[in-house]
């Protein structure tokens, strides 16, 4: 199991330094620049709600979903003291099943890199594709293929002081295997208060990573439209073999699909809706 109870509750913590605001910002360029003007989105993968919370205090309509209950429920708590509101379902992208659709999805974070099988990411692009309105836009970042194979992944060490002054500590280990195109990463924590290790736990995470052809074949194969590949906080640029990380964006093809949203086929959800 990933994000269970322990690493969802670090993992503020782990990724505190992150810019989400600017990736909000990027995505808000790439709709202005593919010339969308969206106002329902989903966020797949909302994890603990950061880009969720951010994007709808800049006026969308956002509903959150995500596999964790144990980040949900972060999520639940952060959207909760922003003062705004958001729906939140705890459903996997496999049996994604809203029955509503929206202007636009985002998946950001290397969400589409879980799904490291072809059955999984092409089942998964299927019901994303289902919840895109006709003329709807779908972004999301992920590893980049030639990136990840000429550098390769590294271990490292991190320290980070907690919310009581204890000291977090976590070991990441990866393994590539360049025939399947993953990286099982190995994430160890320890809490160590007063000296010593009060909890330790440990997630593997499997990691997809994409070459540009398989990611448009995928995508042009359940559906989408007009894709563009560029670097992940740069998207007007192309990505070389130094960028780890590129974000794609793939439209709906305006009036070939049923503006009634997605079929009754899928997950069953469960919802919270959060008001200020």
């Amino acid at each position: 199991m990933v994000f269970d109870r322990h690493y969802a509750d670090c993992y503020d913590l782990f990724y505190g330094s992150k810019d989400y605001e600017s990736e909000c910002d990027m995505i808000e360029a790439i709709f202005a620049d593919r010339g969308v003007t969206p106002s329902s989105l989903v966020d797949l993968g909302c994890g603990t709600g950061r880009h969720s919370s951010l994007l709808a205090k800049r006026g969308y309509v956002v509903t959150g979903v995500d596999k964790s209950k144990e980040m949900l429920q972060h999520a639940q708590e952060r959207i909760k003291n922003s003062g705004v509101t958001v729906s939140l379902m705890q459903q996997e992208l496999e049996v994604l099943n809203l029955r509503r659709s929206f202007d636009a999805a985002v998946a950001m974070f290397a969400v589409i890199g879980y799904l490291w099988t072809n059955d999984a990411l092409m089942t998964a692009l299927r019901r994303i594709f289902d919840h895109v309105k006709p003329g709807g836009i779908f972004i999301f970042d992920c590893w980049y293929g030639p990136a990840v194979i000429t550098h390769g992944p590294q271990q490292r060490f991190q320290r980070f002081v907690g919310q009581q002054g204890e000291e977090v500590v976590r070991l990441v280990t990866p393994h590539s295997d360049n025939v399947r195109q993953v990286v099982d990463v190995e994430y160890e924590t320890f809490v160590i208060s007063d000296g010593r290790v009060s909890s330790r736990s440990t997630e593997n995470h499997r990691m997809r990573y994409f070459h540009p052809m398989e990611i448009r074949l995928a995508l042009e194969t359940v559906g989408f439209r007009e894709i563009e590949i560029g670097v992940f906080g740069k998207p007007e640029q192309s990505p070389t073999a130094n960028d780890w990380n590129i974000v794609v964006s793939a439209q709906h093809p305006s009036g070939t699909e049923s503006d009634a949203g997605p079929s009754s086929k899928g997950g069953t959800d469960q919802e919270v809706d959060i008001k200020p």
